[in-house]
């Protein structure tokens, strides 16, 4: 409802052809802005939606006096093709659980019915026993006491056998839907594109970051990389060169981090890294370092129509350095705004961005009178 408010489709309106036209495009605009921000970020949308902003920037540059049509024809087949994606990846994972759920059943089913068979013929050994009681014959007695010993010892092994051959493969279909399961949740976790952690990961990391660190007040930088005039590149070599640059540029973060840091694809072009044990000038000497090993590291791009080609590139980035009692998303929005800081002050740079005096000063006052 509040996006059916929001694009005014419960208003009728009179409009002339040139009016219409434009609303028509301001229409088609929303839309395609909905459907990118309702996409789970577990989906691999990142290539989806710089896909799409530039279709809706193709469409807003018309000016409404008429949509192209291949334009538009190809913002429907991508938006389709994106939801075609998500669907088969949604079924994948119910199929997985329901896999959990039939083995649970199965195995329950299993173990109930080898019980009722042990207790049936453990009834019927006893009945057996019983009616030796009325024999008479001592000889005959010990004969039909030894074979009742002899089948019980019978079944009671074979029943064992049975235990230690279920127990096996239960084992061994757990070890297998544990891996299955393993590897969803690693799947859902790391970008497709680029396989390091993905934006809904480092959501989760950097929370748990934030309350580590309040606690035992050590200190962390947040790092935002962003490459430089990647929407170029992609115009000028094409997504598949794009989608490679980012692959390596992410290969080369990766060699460049330690052990304890964590490195994530953050969004389009941009990647994030938290480093343990930082300060604030610390993470900006070590990244300017970074920034100039991007730089003189022309990134070979492998493509079928062509013979590979090299591309260089540059970064921008902004660091910005924890403070106790600030938000995750406080201190994401510091080093945010630092990146587009060193974007307008030239590219290929890093800016760091301290906490306002006063927030500091009031949150520090907050801790004092909560202790």
């Amino acid at each position: 409802m509040d996006y059916i408010l929001k694009l005014g489709l419960n208003e009728r309106r009179k409009a002339g052809p040139a009016e219409l036209a434009v609303q028509v495009v301001w229409l088609m605009d929303q839309l395609l802005e909905m459907i990118a921000e309702n996409l789970l970020e577990d989906e691999d949308s990142s290539l989806f939606r710089s896909r799409l902003e530039k279709l809706r920037t193709e469409i807003l540059e018309s000016g409404g006096s008429k949509i192209p049509s291949q334009t538009a024809l190809n913002a429907l087949n991508l938006c389709q093709d994106e939801f075609r994606l998500a669907r088969s990846k949604r079924i994948q994972r119910e199929e997985h659980f329901a896999e959990v759920i039939v083995f649970l059943r199965e195995s329950l089913a299993s173990l109930i019915g080898e019980s009722k068979t042990f207790h049936d013929n453990l009834l019927e050994s006893s009945e057996r026993i019983r009616e030796l009681i009325e024999l008479k014959d001592i000889k005959e007695l010990k004969l039909r006491v030894a074979a009742e010993v002899n089948e019980f010892n019978r079944f009671v092994s074979e029943k064992q056998e049975k235990e230690k051959l279920q127990f096996t493969e239960l084992t061994e279909q757990i070890t297998i839907l544990q891996r299955k399961l393993e590897a969803a949740k690693a799947e859902a976790s790391l970008d497709g594109l680029t396989g390091i952690a993905n934006r809904r990961n480092f959501d989760f990391t950097i929370q748990r970051w934030v309350l580590a660190h309040e606690k035992s007040e050590e200190p962390f930088t947040v790092a935002i990389f962003d490459i430089d005039n990647f929407k170029e590149i992609n115009d000028t070599y094409g997504h598949q060169i794009g989608d490679q640059v980012l692959i390596s540029t992410a290969a080369e973060l990766g060699r460049n981090i330690r052990s304890t840091d964590f490195l994530a694809r953050y969004g389009g072009d941009e990647f994030v890294i938290l480093s343990q044990g930082m300060r604030r000038p610390d993470s900006e000497k070590r990244f300017s370092s970074l920034l100039k090993s991007i730089q003189t590291t022309p990134f070979e791009c492998k493509s079928a129509e062509s013979e590979p080609s090299f591309v260089s590139i540059t970064a921008s980035c902004g660091v910005a350095e924890y403070a106790l009692g600030e938000s995750a998303r406080d201190l994401i929005r510091r080093a945010d705004e630092a990146m587009y800081e060193a974007k307008r002050d030239g590219k290929n740079r890093v800016v760091t961005k301290r906490r306002p005096l006063l927030g500091a000063y009031y949150e520090g006052r907050k801790r004092n009178s909560v202790a």
